[in-house]
Parts: C-alpha cells; sequence; structure tokens
C-alpha cells in the first residue's frame, strides 16, 4: 500500500479571503499541509527562511514588496525553491518578469483546486497520482470587495 507524501505550503497574498480559500484547497481538496500564512513579500522571505516549504504560494501585486521581488529574494536564498505567482491580472510583462526570475508555475486568480494540482503535480511527480477528483461542494464566498464569488472545490480521494 503505498502512501502521498504530504508537502508543506506557505501562502503569501495580501487578500484574507484569498489566503483562507487557497488554505482550504491545499489542506481540504490536496490533503497537503499550510505551514505558514503571510500578506507581504517581506514575510514570505522571512518565513521562507524560517520553514523552509516545500512550495511557496505567491501573490505578484502586494503592497509594499511585490511578490516578484520576494521572489528574487528567495530564489537568491534558495535556487531550488518552488514558487508558485499567482495574479488576478493577466499582464504579459508581469508574467515574463516572473518567468525570468525563475518561478516554478503561474496561475491567474480565481483558479480551481484542479489547476493548482496540476502544478504541483508537475513540480513533485514522485507524489501519489492516485487520487480521483470529485467536486464536493458549491462554497459561495463573499470577495473582500463585496461581489460574489462561486468557486468549486474538489477533495482528492483515494481509489
Amino acid at each position: 500500500m503505498s502512501t502521498k507524501k504530504k508537502l508543506t505550503f506557505l501562502i503569501i497574498d495580501d487578500a484574507r479571503l484569498m489566503r483562507e480559500i487557497l488554505k482550504e484547497m491545499i489542506e481540504v481538496n490536496l490533503g497537503h499541509s499550510v505551514v505558514g500564512v503571510g500578506k507581504c513579500g517581506q514575510d514570505a522571505i522571512t518565513m521562507y527562511r524560517r520553514l523552509k516549504p516545500d512550495i511557496v504560494t505567491l501573490d505578484i501585486s502586494m503592497p509594499g514588496m511585490d511578490g516578484n521581488q520576494a521572489l528574487k529574494v528567495i530564489k537568491d536564498i534558495d535556487y531550488n525553491a518552488k514558487v508558485i505567482m499567482m495574479t488576478i491580472r493577466d499582464h504579459e510583462s508581469v508574467v515574463k518578469t516572473s518567468i525570468k526570475l525563475r518561478a516554478d508555475g503561474y496561475l491567474l486568480k480565481p483558479f480551481s483546486p484542479t489547476k493548482l494540482y496540476s502544478i504541483v503535480t508537475k513540480l513533485f511527480p514522485d507524489i501519489e497520482k492516485n487520487h480521483a477528483l470529485e467536486i464536493d461542494n458549491n462554497i459561495e464566498c463573499i470577495e473582500e470587495s463585496g461581489t460574489k464569488l462561486t468557486e468549486k472545490f474538489y477533495r482528492l480521494d483515494d481509489y
């Protein structure tokens, strides 16, 4: 009987709601662990040094030090750090900057757990892929701006 390796994640996003949604996706839907949560680029650097997570999810647009600036420092600390960049804006120049700084993945918000899972399995192909995606629930959330966001969450279950 094989077991799935639990990966550790560090979530960095200035939006509280996004941090909560991402934490639930990682822990409930993907079955991995969130070891830290921060809201700015400086948090990313400080927490990465202390926690050494397997994967960092890093918002690009944040006040103060943005995600690309934090990405550069994290990659200078650890060349092999795995960092997935996230943004609500699909600006080619911003994405190109992330790629030049050696980002390991890119997600356009909002995204589904299946998109996150796809990137995770590409970064860690040795993790067990013997899971089935099932629709768990439609969870309705309220964005901080007050508009409604409906996100389908999925659960990864062993066969």
